[in-house]
């Protein structure tokens, strides 16, 4: 087993009018991780070994940046064809995999399928309905028809439930979380002992999926906790940056990545986009960084000094603003 204590980053200035009213307060992450047994996963006859654990996020008055940096585990694994109806697999119990059905509530993808090895490692997408021997996702990018010998997984989405699970201390009907979304969109829930509802205070929204990479920010009334658990990601993953804001976040439960080593650069539009590292001291105060293409600089576009670079802590994120959607690949902590 490994202790690891989060390292707080040292950053200045303000930024984002949604961001600068949420807290104030101090921030403290501990995790624990240790390595599972081999374990055969679901649906697929391979025997491996996942490295799980958990980490625990103490929450300031008045709230906090938050992002689960665990996954959960593969339910299918295998190699596929991609076709015009979606990937082409074997071995699969049909209609499993499909997106929630609720009557009461918006609806969302339950799974999303990742490409986990090749030049496309990272992609994920949300599945829209299964087979026998296929996985149909949403918004199949015509680059990847014709693709054969694609290794993929599928994955259960981390929910707003999962989030309200771990949490101990949140008031109801006062304490919330926000998510930035497609379209500069960005969302709020109430949280109830029951989980999360729309802030009508009355739709349910249990089932809003949190994405990989993503981060969301904890409007808390008083201290609390919370406990993210699952699976430290093998692959890579690339996360959307949409057109306007977004809050993103390495999958590192160690933490203490350089924010110049995270392959920030080449996600931004030279000059143009920012990557703003978000205090974890309880100011939401932030450190702009900008691109050259292949380097990251600071506000005065001087190159950042690796050496002099501030970490990342556990469980803490990065404002990205950007002109266009791009994206952004994190590489697993297990191969760095």
């Amino acid at each position: 087993m490994i202790l690891v204590n989060g390292n707080p980053s040292r950053v200045s200035n303000s930024v984002m009018t949604p961001l600068v009213h949420i807290f104030r307060g101090a921030l403290l992450c501990t995790l624990v991780l240790g390595l599972s047994n081999s374990s055969l996963r679901a649906q697929a006859a391979t025997a491996t070994a996942e490295v799980m654990g958990y980490s625990t996020l103490t929450i300031p008055t008045v709230g906090r940046l938050i992002a689960p940096v665990f996954v959960k585990p593969v339910v299918y694994e295998g190699i596929a064809s991609v076709t015009a109806s979606g990937f082409s697999v074997s071995g699969l119990t049909p209609n499993t995999l499909g997106p929630t059905s609720y009557s009461d509530r918006p609806n969302y993808p339950q799974y999303y399928l990742e490409i986990t090895a090749g030049s496309n490692e990272g992609y994920l997408l949300d599945v829209s309905s299964n087979s026998a021997t296929n996985v149909s996702v949403y918004n199949l990018p015509s680059w990847l028809i014709g693709q054969t010998n694609v290794s993929v997984a599928v994955r259960p989405h981390v929910t707003l439930a999962d989030i309200a699970s771990g949490v101990t201390g949140l008031q109801d009907s006062s304490d919330t979380v926000t998510s930035y979304g497609a379209g500069n969109t960005i969302s709020s829930f109430v949280y109830t002992s029951g989980g999360f509802l729309r802030d009508d205070y009355v739709t349910p929204a249990n089932n809003v999926p949190v994405y990989p990479c993503r981060g969301l920010i904890v409007n808390a009334s008083g201290a609390s906790s919370m406990i993210c658990s699952g699976e430290v990601k093998p692959t890579k993953t690339v996360a959307t940056l949409y057109a306007g804001s977004t809050l993103i976040a390495p999958l590192d439960p160690q933490g203490g990545q350089k924010v110049t080593g995270l392959g920030l650069p080449p996600a931004l539009d030279p000059y143009n986009d920012s990557a703003s590292l978000v205090s974890d001291s309880g100011d939401l105060g932030v450190t702009s960084y900008y691109s050259d293409g292949s380097s990251l600089l600071d506000d005065g576009y001087a190159p950042v000094n690796p050496a002099t670079a501030p970490t990342v802590s556990v469980g803490n994120g990065i404002v990205v603003s950007t002109g266009t959607d791009r994206s952004w690949t994190n590489n697993s902590i297990l191969n760095n």
